[in-house]
């Protein structure tokens, strides 16, 4: 992850896919370097709660609500704080665009932000398998359904998404080699 000095340029990009899909790895991770971004990531959230700490990664379905709570009280920080205008990327898993645009893309604009947003493509068994691969490794505890429950509403928001015009009438949607490339 990016550890550089951060750029203040009013760009935000949300990055979607199914859980255990290469967000991070093949965009995040790489688009935070270029952009000199802060990762605003739920994940990492969580996993800095004490009760996530304390069980290895077992309460992450427990602690959901407080890491988002914590994650939208962040949010506030880029919009009206003291990180207002610093580049910021968000890879998030979301099924439900009016709530994407109601929380994220149409307070990022009203603050001046460019938002454009991003998309790793996988198959949901795929992405189901290394979820699974990822509690067998200790790492975060998923319930196992989550990338099945997920599969089709994501592609769909960033379908949509994707052609809707941002504020500098551009389409939200950028098209990128990491979509063609196969899963982590």
């Amino acid at each position: 992850m990016y550890d550089g000095p951060m750029q203040k340029e009013y760009r935000m990009e949300i990055v979607l896919g199914l859980p255990a899909s290469g967000k991070s790895r093949f965009i995040v991770d790489p688009d935070s370097e270029e952009m000199g971004a802060f990762v605003l990531d739920p994940d990492v959230i969580k996993e800095q709660l004490p009760e996530y700490v304390e069980t290895h990664g077992a309460a992450a379905d427990a602690i959901h609500f407080e890491g988002m709570k914590i994650f939208n009280d962040s949010l506030e920080a880029f919009l009206t704080g003291d990180m207002h205008g610093v580049n910021v990327i968000l890879p998030i898993v979301s099924t439900n665009l009016e709530e994407l645009l109601e929380t994220c893309i149409r307070p990022f604009e009203a603050a001046g932000y460019h938002v454009k947003v991003k998309f790793r493509e996988a198959k949901a068994n795929e992405a189901a398998a290394r979820v699974v691969m990822r509690e067998l490794a200790g790492g975060q505890l998923i319930n196992s359904n989550v990338a099945f429950n997920f599969s089709q509403g994501v592609n769909e928001v960033y379908d949509e998404l994707s052609v809707m015009i941002n504020t500098d009438g551009e389409p939200y949607g950028v098209e990128t080699e990491e979509e063609l490339a196969p899963a982590a």
